[in-house]
């Protein structure tokens, strides 16, 4: 999504390491899980924010990506230092007006896409396992990243389905 957006990131396996990588890299926003190993984000945003951390910015942007999306979940991010919160599955949506909130303003405003439709095939309300106009409303991305996108749900979702 952030390609999508004209934005360009960096990956980090854990808090940790985004703290390490803040102390030398003076970057625009920190987009960070509240669930990682070795170091949470709860805890990395609390020393992102703490003055004797060798962070280059205590005062950069961090926004929450979470599938904890409950009130206390919302407060607890917050409370921690982080400015915004976008809960999983993240919707385009969402994550650009955030974006948009705390990005540098001027020419680095992350234009709105036309909304996209998709018809029932059945004309008709019917409840459904998967709901495939729904993801494809949300992977509003071209066809190779949605199938990637598609590809690591599944090897995520199985591992996680084992017993």
């Amino acid at each position: 999504m952030l390609r999508q957006f004209g934005l360009r990131a960096d990956a980090v396996a854990n808090g940790a390491e985004a703290i390490s990588t803040l102390e030398s890299i003076p970057y625009d926003l920190v987009l960070i899980d509240m669930r990682m190993p070795v170091m949470d984000g709860i805890e990395a945003a609390r020393q992102i924010r703490n003055p004797r951390s060798a962070v280059l910015n205590h005062d950069i942007p961090i926004i929450a990506l979470t599938a904890n999306a409950m009130q206390s979940d919302r407060d607890s991010c917050l409370a921690a230092g982080m400015n915004d919160f976008v809960p999983k599955p993240i919707l385009k949506a969402v994550l650009r007006a955030a974006l948009n909130r705390w990005l540098p303003t001027g020419d680095a405003a992350i234009p709105t896409a036309t909304r996209q439709v998709v018809p029932s095939i059945t004309g008709k309300e019917e409840t459904l396992i998967f709901d495939r106009a729904g993801v494809l409303r949300r992977l509003e991305g071209t066809m190779d990243w949605r199938r990637s996108s598609f590809r690591h749900f599944l090897r995520t979702c199985q591992a996680r389905l084992r017993p």
